[in-house]
């Protein structure tokens, strides 16, 4: 549905969380991380302010 076109851009659409069902190890998938962990919080702040 093209909620644009429907109503010319001014609709509005509103939405609402339902729940969530936690899905298995073989229909998920898992990536390494690119980039600076964000947990770790030092070098995170330091790869923010671009000094690594």
């Amino acid at each position: 549905m093209d909620l644009g076109k429907i109503s010319s851009g001014k609709g509005i659409m509103t939405t609402h969380f339902y729940g969530f069902e936690p899905c298995s190890i073989e229909t998920g998938s898992t990536r390494e991380r690119i980039g600076v962990n964000p947990l770790d919080r030092a070098k995170y702040i330091l790869s923010v302010r671009n000094v690594l």
